[in-house]
């Protein structure tokens, strides 16, 4: 079976972990919503964010200046990697 690809992006989600790409998918779904919702993400810093613990949870990282998932027990950046 072939990997899905998607429009726009050079990747596939073959490239990644489970955990990854459960990750990913969370994410995806997020954006999705907040496209459809028009709202706008909720910004932190690393000294202000919430502990993390709501898998799925996206928010903006002023300090870092990416978007932070919160895959359950920590905050990490979309590709896994810890923040």
């Amino acid at each position: 079976m072939a990997a899905k690809r998607f429009p726009g992006f050079d990747i596939s989600l073959a490239e990644f972990s489970p955990e990854q790409q459960d990750q990913l998918r969370a994410l995806i779904r997020q954006l999705v919503l907040l496209r459809e919702s028009e709202v706008l993400t909720i910004t932190y810093t690393d000294t202000s964010r919430p502990a993390a613990g709501e898998v799925g949870k996206v928010i903006f990282n002023t300090t870092d200046g990416q978007l932070n998932v919160d895959d359950g027990t920590n905050w990490t950046l979309p590709d896994g990697t810890a923040t």
